[in-house]
């Protein structure tokens, strides 16, 4: 046994390999006596090995790492972690009657229960009306609650940060391969704000890529440049297809630009390779807003103005449509949900990606984006604050200056409500991403479409 003081009336005493910490203890000469006699009790013995008994299924091998974790290797046609998913657990169509048992995500990540408390204000967890008809429930096993192209869960990485993950599931042997709609079919642009495919704008999706014919209206306005090999383009900014000769973009982007310098690519998905479906147009002319200030970034919006090909500019095709207009001065609440799509980085000063992205952010009162701690009141009327304003993580690094911030209405039309502007730094804390507000400059925009 051994006795120490750190400080004050603070005793430490070690005896029998144990360590115990008193704190403004006084105590007489007598308790350090030979005869001393403690009576301790002590913490439950060390956890059992992992592989005894062996959690795995179906003749699954257990091997441990350490006292409390391990891996299953399972026999052939067997899966999941515990290789309790047999040869017959697999999905038909986009497998929304999925109910097998699988519980792992394509990346070998653990799905987080359905009723995890971190997913209560998530749109699909065990508690919300319906659940059981969508197989959710207390298990953490894949499912498609929402109709997405195969089953699903979310993961949790970070407690207060739900993200998700197609699964690790297989096709049934008798479902065919999804297809991908045909581009061959022109429409007059009639209506806009519609995609072909299917979006999931409740979800939060935290910069996965995006599917093809999501964002049609989304396009990659490149700058021209003089290489050996002769003259190529570069992704510079994003932007939004408004009507069939002109884009939506931010004024940043045009800066020491002129129309010749730039061309811009519809319908395109992947960077680095040429997409079903592009639609390739030189500029016929820029119009940056009058007042806009490369001081204070107020009124960062201008237009592009595509050069007509024999009389004709944009065709509308399932990967290229128009987005709506918002009304003049539409006012979003704080709160309301938004989508932001580009190539943009996933981090401050990361390098961009090859395959087009989404992230869902939700909109912060300029208020609230005015306080000394966010950016001290330089939010004008004429611009939108979006992104996770106490924690920070999602933001339009993971779109592109120059790209719309679009809301998604009940009867599935989207609108563009922002223009990828300015920020500091990248997801962080009290410094959400700022967006041009399309709304206030309605009137701008209409007047110069001609």
């Amino acid at each position: 046994m051994w006795l120490g003081r750190n400080g004050g009336n603070n005793i430490i005493l070690s005896w029998g390999g144990l360590l115990l910490w008193f704190e403004n203890t006084t105590l007489s000469p007598s308790f350090v006596s030979p005869s001393l006699s403690l009576h301790i009790r002590h913490s439950p013995s060390p956890a059992k090995e992992p592989c005894n008994p062996s959690p795995c299924q179906n003749g699954g091998t257990c091997e441990a790492h350490d006292r409390y974790s391990y891996s299953c290797y399972c026999p052939e046609d067997f899966a999941g972690k515990h290789c309790e998913a047999d040869p017959q657990d697999c999905y038909s169509g986009n497998g929304q009657d999925y109910r097998g048992v699988v519980s792992q995500t394509e990346n070998g990540r653990d799905c987080a229960p359905w009723n995890a408390g971190s997913l209560l204000h998530e749109p699909n967890n065990a508690l919300k009306l319906h659940a059981e008809s969508s197989g959710l429930g207390n298990h953490n096993q894949c499912r498609n609650p929402d109709g997405d192209k195969k089953p699903w869960c979310y993961v949790l990485e970070r407690e207060d940060s739900p993200m998700w993950e197609y699964c690790n599931v297989k096709l049934c042997d008798d479902t065919e391969e999804e297809t991908k709609p045909s581009i061959s079919q022109e429409g007059d642009f009639s209506s806009c704000g519609k995609a072909e495919e299917m979006t999931f704008p409740l979800r939060i999706v935290g910069g996965q890529p995006a599917r093809q014919g999501s964002r049609p209206w989304i396009v990659s306005i490149r700058k021209k440049v003089q290489t050996p090999l002769g003259e190529q383009t570069i992704h510079d900014c994003g932007g939004a297809l408004i009507a069939p000769c002109w884009v939506l973009t931010a004024a940043h982007c045009l800066i020491r630009r002129v129309a010749s310098d730039l061309r811009v690519v519809l319908g395109e998905y992947k960077l680095d390779k040429k997409d079903e479906g592009e639609q390739i147009f030189d500029v016929e002319r820029l119009v940056l807003h009058a007042e806009w200030s490369l001081e204070n970034n107020n009124n960062d919006i201008a237009l592009i103005k595509l050069m007509p090909k024999q009389g004709q500019c944009v065709k509308e095709t399932t990967y290229v449509r128009r987005v709506c207009l918002p009304e003049a001065e539409e006012d979003l609440k704080a709160g309301a949900n938004c989508d932001i799509a580009g190539w943009g980085s996933d981090r401050h000063n990361g390098p961009s990606t090859q395959v087009l992205q989404e992230v869902q952010v939700k909109v912060i009162g300029r208020e609230r984006c005015n306080e000394p701690r966010a950016y001290s009141g330089t939010i004008t009327s004429g611009m939108l604050c979006a992104g996770n304003f106490e924690r920070g993580g999602v933001d339009s690094c993971q779109g592109d200056s120059g790209g719309p911030l679009t809301t998604m209405s009940d009867t599935n039309t989207h609108t563009v409500q922002g223009v990828v502007s300015f920020g500091e730094g990248c997801g962080e804390r009290y410094k959400p991403g700022v967006y041009a507000r399309v709304s206030h400059y309605v009137p701008w925009i209409k007047g110069n479409l001609v």
